[in-house]
């Protein structure tokens, strides 16, 4: 090369990259994105040096391309411009407002391969001068023999890609796989990782899940409906057991308010009427999951009303459940004495208190009283807790106090006449006694020291109330 050209090189790579290299670190000043700043950054430290050296080996010190140092330069600077584009790609690919509707890491994985893949080609021909023709052939005839060894990993490989490419769903949907429910955790190139309701993990592999059928809970649109068809006895006024069903759906989890639930009058047979269930579920909840809540809700309901369902085997359920009655009699008034109320009273009052009462259950979670309902009975609990909820000044419901095991409640609205200021909602499976009004009144005539303690915890309940009413 003549020497004023060599001299060019040598002033124009003195100035240039000096130059260039201020520029880039000015704009990374400048920028705040984070992909900008990345690119600028590659460029700084690995892309531009790499091609002035490359420029001073071949232009300056006439090197041959054919060197092996330069073809070490010129494949790093390749990859620089390689980790460039990936960089550009990713961020095309991911730049999405929804991350339901970003691309899989599996599908992201598989663009950079492809990209890598052909980037190494590109090396391979034009800077080492390799046959690929020869290099294809022989990773054709080794894929068909890694194919017939591998070839129950590679579909799932493939049902994985293609999974991606379909997107049934992405991870934190709620699916259903072939009879199994559970929340998809991780998506692989070989299985999807289901997360189930008992909290254990299922992993399934992707050609297995290629065979099943997906149903997507979380992307439900709402529409979908579920009809239950329940059995009473024809002792019960049917409006009564509609009441009573309406009630059950109204207090599930996930049943949809619009449109409204649905409860017909199905059939008459020899001794039922059968009625018909029907409710929509909430977008993005199990139908499932609703009607397991229903059913379960279902039962506690029905056992407060007393409903039951009318068998061939009538007499003989009869005289069982009038057994079990005088057990629970029995019970009651050893749970009763040991509620701090009423364990002062003597053995007759226990015995009527027992005599009289009238035991509910309810369903963890289900409410016992409203806000603003009559509550014509006292309230004893004798298994589980629940907790007091009082509407803020927002109309959002607060926590006011909780209730064990041996407490009272409903006595505000018993005693005054009116609505009672709080509702009830169990936290565990609940049992609790009623006591009627003409009940509560003979106990507090016999002792005036439970009159002081009533009226203790009216007034310390009031102004629990009073101070959760006050939150805004």
């Amino acid at each position: 090369m003549p020497t004023q050209e060599l001299l060019y090189w040598v002033i124009g790579l003195s100035i240039a990259f000096p130059l260039i290299v201020v520029i880039l670190t000015e704009l990374r000043a400048k920028m705040r994105h984070d992909t900008a700043l990345q690119l600028i950054r590659i460029t700084t430290n690995s892309t531009v040096p790499l091609c002035a050296l490359w420029i001073l080996l071949e232009k300056v010190f006439e090197m041959p391309r054919t060197d092996t140092i330069s073809k070490i330069v010129q494949t790093l600077c390749w990859v620089s411009v390689l980790n460039m584009f990936l960089l550009l790609v990713n961020t095309l690919l991911t730049s999405r407002n929804s991350k339901k509707q970003a691309p899989s890491k599996v599908l992201l994985d598989f663009v950079r391969f492809v990209l890598i893949l052909v980037g190494t080609g590109v090396v391979l021909a034009f800077v080492w001068n390799v046959n690929l023709g020869g290099v294809l052939t022989t990773l054709g005839v080794g894929s068909i023999i890694i194919g017939f060894a591998l070839q129950d990993t590679l579909g799932s490989i493939v049902s994985g890609f293609l999974t991606m490419v379909r997107r049934p769903f992405v991870v934190g949907d709620k699916v259903e796989i072939g009879g199994m429910e559970g929340e998809v955790r991780e998506i692989t190139w070989n299985s999807v990782v289901l997360r189930r309701p008992d909290r254990s993990l299922a992993y399934l592999p992707q050609a297995e899940v290629a065979k099943k059928t997906v149903v997507n809970i979380t992307r439900l649109t709402g529409t979908e409906h579920t009809e239950i068809f329940v059995d009473f006895s024809k002792q019960h006024p049917p409006n009564n057991v509609k009441r009573v069903l309406m009630s059950a759906l109204w207090s599930t989890p996930g049943v949809a308010q619009e449109p409204p639930p649905l409860v017909r009058t199905k059939e008459h047979t020899d001794i039922n009427i059968r009625y018909s269930v029907r409710f929509w579920t909430e977008q993005s909840i199990s139908p499932l999951e609703t009607q397991d809540h229903f059913l379960s809700r279902l039962w506690y309901v029905a056992k407060r009303y007393d409903l039951k369902c009318e068998l061939p085997t009538r007499k003989f359920i009869q005289s069982v459940e009038i057994n079990n009655k005088e057990r629970l009699l029995s019970e009651y008034s050893e749970e009763i004495s040991n509620v701090p109320l009423l364990f002062k009273m003597g053995g007759n009052m226990l015995e009527y208190v027992a005599q009289g009462a009238t035991l509910h259950e309810y369903a963890s979670g289900e409410h016992v009283i409203r806000e603003g309902e009559m509550a014509n009975s006292l309230f004893v609990i004798i298994q589980g807790d629940a907790r007091a909820l009082v509407s803020d000044r927002t109309g959002k419901p607060r926590q006011a106090f909780i209730l064990k095991n041996g407490e009272f409640f409903g006595e505000s609205s018993l005693f005054s006449g009116r609505p009672c200021p709080y509702s009830v909602v169990a936290l565990n499976d609940l049992s609790v006694v009623l006591l009627d009004k003409a009940m509560v009144n003979r106990i507090v005539e016999t002792d005036t020291l439970m009159v002081r303690e009533i009226g203790r915890v009216i007034s310390d309940r009031r102004e629990r109330i009073s101070n959760v009413a006050m939150i805004s």
